[in-house]
């Protein structure tokens, strides 16, 4: 609920440019294997922008799962087993994996590639963190 939050609260003061979304769409739509990377001045907008995109790609993907995670949106999504377990938590729940995350950072770490493999076998994922 909290990174729902804080997407909503950087959508509603968002002017965006729309050439900003089609580049992530265009890269989305290649199926890269490699993550997209936004960088810039701190204040610039980022956050906004990529709040603003995963909504609307969400709202106009609805076969695609668009998993959002909002570093620092809590005091708990800074942390790395936090953050792995949530993101876990969700792909099992979304996928309906016969899964169980693991207690241990390093457990996390170890099983986060095959439960991303077997959600993505199930449906489209695109995972953004911020």
């Amino acid at each position: 609920m909290a990174h729902e939050a804080f997407q909503e609260s950087r959508s509603r003061v968002y002017i965006g440019r729309q050439h900003y979304f089609d580049s992530i769409n265009q890269h989305i739509a290649n199926m890269h294997a490699h993550p997209l990377v936004i960088v810039g001045r701190s204040g610039l907008g980022k956050s906004a922008l990529v709040c603003n995109w995963a909504a609307r790609y969400a709202e106009s993907h609805l076969s695609t799962f668009v998993l959002t995670h909002y570093i620092g949106s809590t005091s708990a999504s800074t942390d790395l087993s936090n953050m792995l377990r949530r993101l876990i938590s969700e792909l099992i729940h979304q996928f309906s994996l016969q899964r169980e995350p693991a207690k241990e950072l390093s457990g996390l770490i170890d099983e986060f590639p095959s439960i991303l493999a077997e959600a993505g076998s199930k449906g489209k994922i695109v995972i953004v963190l911020d």
